[in-house]
């Protein structure tokens, strides 16, 4: 019975490579691994999967029609780095997919109608109800003229995993004037209130969409290389203090802020827009140009276990708050030249297991074993990673710690 199953799994699954190259007609799964000629699979009519395993160009536009039209059972097509400029409209054949594939083909500008049976930009998501998994957009453009195709996209009836929005590059990296019509244009692209992970690159607003507010079920926010000013959605004219602000993403876990070279942390004096952070266990600062003094609120981030600060060249302050962050286990702070002391508090992190800290001269000094002026507030850590440049370590006896 095992041998009998054997050779029944054996048909059903097969990965040609520079050894196999015969198929079965009853295989189901197939993944190539080398430039073949696809008409020799055609035999195999009932394939269910195809994956390519690495990333050669054998995909004319002839061989993706001859696919489309011998494996019209497929359920999972991966089409990734495949080199292509357009999708032929032969793909609308294969009335079972599930599952595509497109990332990596950088060429390709549009889908095909016979995909969406509508064609345009973003409207094409539109009619993709059934669109699930990771969702990554790139290339959005600045400005007024497409706030009609920001809105067709339909993006609140999608059920998705994750959702990447890039903004166009066009002017440099460092071109991250606030532009207003961002914030209109943003507010267009409000995805289902169950998304778990949002990610935002070069969003020139000043605010985030009044709709991150609904996303209740947010684990992953992360923002990369944007314009904001506050780390706050715009206001309303019905909002008040209780039911205002990022506090009420109560899901979530992970939040990296990263190159916001306009953003202020520090106006949220009472530290009321962190109070309701409940599950945040992960917070990533870098680059951050403003940040001068991390914000008070983060004192409320009582399930907080990792912080990393790095590149934050302007910073001075760790607040003594700190201290009430009891669940914190790592602790990474490096290139921010302008920070002179720990806070009082770290001593009362007795969950810390483990500090880091490098590019920060001062800091180091003080932290130098026995005889630094913070000493006295790490000494209690078991794993001390403090990264000497090379003439101040021969000065100092602390050996940083072999971490992988």
């Amino acid at each position: 019975m095992h041998d009998l199953a054997i050779s029944v799994a054996g048909s059903l699954i097969t990965t040609l490579d520079y050894k196999e190259r015969n198929i079965d007609e009853r295989t189901r799964h197939v993944s190539v691994g080398y430039d073949i000629d696809i008409s020799s699979l055609c035999k195999a009519s009932k394939i269910r999967t195809f994956l390519c395993l690495r990333g050669h160009e054998f995909w004319v536009d002839i061989d993706c029609d001859t696919i489309f039209s011998s494996f019209q059972l497929l359920r999972v097509l991966d089409m990734h780095l495949r080199n292509l400029d357009f999708v032929p409209s032969s793909i609308g054949k294969l009335k079972y997919l599930k599952y595509l594939d497109l990332s990596e083909n950088g060429n390709i500008k549009e889908l095909p109608e016979s995909i969406t049976r509508h064609s345009g930009g973003l409207k094409e998501l539109n009619k993709l109800n059934k669109l699930r998994g990771e969702l990554e957009i790139r290339d959005l453009k600045h400005g007024k003229d497409v706030a009609s195709e920001y809105k067709a996209k339909n993006l609140k009836e999608k059920h998705l995993h994750a959702l990447d929005l890039w903004w166009s590059t066009k002017g440099g990296f460092n071109d991250l004037d606030v532009n207003v019509d961002d914030e209109m244009l943003l507010e267009g692209l409000q995805p289902h209130p169950n998304l778990p992970i949002l990610r935002l690159f070069l969003y020139r607003g000043s605010r985030l969409p009044t709709w991150l507010l609904s996303l209740t079920n947010l684990v992953t926010f992360e923002l990369r290389r944007v314009g904001l000013v506050e780390c706050e959605p715009e206001a309303t004219a019905t909002d008040n203090d209780d039911e205002y602000g990022i506090r009420h993403l109560i899901a979530l876990q992970y939040l990296h802020l990263c190159n916001c070279h306009e953003l202020e942390l520090a106006n949220d004096e009472d530290g009321m827009q962190w109070q309701g952070l409940k599950s945040l266990i992960s917070l990533e600062f870098t680059h951050l140009p403003k940040l001068v003094s991390l914000p008070s609120g983060l004192q409320h981030l009582t399930t907080l276990q990792r912080l990393e600060i790095s590149n934050c060249e302007n910073l001075t302050a760790i607040p003594e708050g700190i201290h009430n962050c009891t669940s914190l286990q790592v602790l990474e702070i490096g290139g921010c030249s302008s920070l002179t002391s720990l806070p009082e508090g770290m001593g009362r992190l007795t969950s810390l297991r483990r500090l880091k800290v490098e590019k920060c001269p001062i800091l180091l000094q003080r932290c130098e074993r026995e005889t630094g002026e913070d000493w006295t507030k790490i000494s209690h850590i078991p794993e001390l990673d403090l990264r000497y440049p090379p003439q101040q370590k021969e000065k100092s006896n602390i050996h940083a710690s072999s971490i992988a």
